[in-house]
């Protein structure tokens, strides 16, 4: 196992394909790794609280730089110029959260469009349980197309969301992002979506 310093947080990186069940530890050599308030469950929850990992949504469909990093090095580019599997960066203080990644590719006519699924366990975000990300990235043109995945009810996430979209929305204004909450495959997702 390595460990990155990145910023003021030390990263472990994690195989593409861990299992959730094992202990994830960094190098000796590495400075202890202190639970952060944003990733420690909340009292008497036992979820791990992933809204300062994903900060961007309230921002405007902006990436905040750990959760930029765990895409970025989660799904990635071979030499060969196909979508891979790499090794996630999670901040360690909330990697307990994080399933095992799984790559879909379709091929397009110009390229190829991949779907990384990421299942999430006993995480949430704005108290509701977020139960996985989903990330769509094309080798033809510029997408980022990022998903939140909810267990609740439309209707819940979209009450207890309203005001984060909101927010959003403004910051966004006329820019080639969208924010929205949907329902695909029978779930809830709150979506972050930009093009260039």
């Amino acid at each position: 196992m390595r460990a990155k310093r990145i910023g003021a947080a030390v990263l472990v990186m994690i195989a593409a394909m861990p299992t959730p069940a094992v202990a994830q530890t960094a190098r000796a050599s590495a400075p202890p790794v202190a639970a952060s308030a944003a990733g420690a469950p909340a009292p008497g929850d036992g979820r791990v609280a992933l809204d300062d990992f994903l900060a961007g949504y309230v921002k405007g469909c902006s990436e905040t730089h750990p959760y930029g990093l765990f895409i970025d090095s989660t799904i990635t580019i071979d030499k060969a110029g196909r979508w891979i599997l790499g090794e996630s960066l999670i901040p360690a203080s909330i990697r307990s959260a994080f399933g095992r990644p799984t790559l879909k590719v379709v091929k397009e006519k110009a390229g190829d469009l991949a779907t990384v699924t990421v299942p999430l366990a006993n995480a949430r975000f704005a108290d509701l349980q977020a139960v996985a990300i989903e990330a769509r990235r094309s080798t033809a043109y510029y997408l980022a197309d990022d998903a939140l995945v909810f267990a609740e009810p439309e209707a819940v996430v979209r009450a207890k969301l309203a005001g984060l979209v909101g927010t959003a929305r403004k910051r966004i204004g006329a820019g080639s992002a969208k924010i929205e909450i949907k329902m695909q495959d029978g779930r809830p997702r709150l979506t972050c979506y930009a093009t260039e």
